[in-house]
């Protein structure tokens, strides 16, 4: 199994991160890809023993056995685009969409977002 930056599990926990919201899917002109790309997909676990499941279309990030976030390609709640070397998901929420910009790297997922605490 390969190992998963805990940056992108942190981001996906309340507690430390304010979620960076638009309109619509970013970027705006990019076109959305059906798939995951084949070194995106596997299976990723944090130090802590999160785990984040990527496959085909689908992604699953699992806080031990319950699944906190999901999202899936094929509806129109969950955009993938690559842009400038980089991995942008969107996921929707209510009626704004929450952005969340990877890159990958050996492996791993560093994930950016703003922090609302000082490290």
């Amino acid at each position: 199994m390969k190992k998963l930056v805990l940056a992108i599990l942190t981001a996906f926990q309340v507690t430390a991160c304010t979620v960076v919201r638009f309109e619509t899917p970013q970027p705006a002109d990019v076109i959305a890809l059906s798939d995951f790309p084949e070194e995106m997909r596997g299976v990723f676990i944090s130090e802590d023993q999160d785990t984040l499941e990527i496959n085909g279309h689908e992604f699953y990030f699992r806080n031990g056995e319950e699944i906190q976030v999901e999202g899936d390609l094929t509806t129109a709640e969950t955009v993938l685009k690559e842009f400038r070397n980089y991995y942008i998901l969107s996921l929707k929420e209510e009626e704004e969409w929450d952005v969340f910009p990877l890159k990958m790297r050996k492996g791993e997922y560093p994930l950016f977002s703003s922090s609302t605490e000082r490290h």
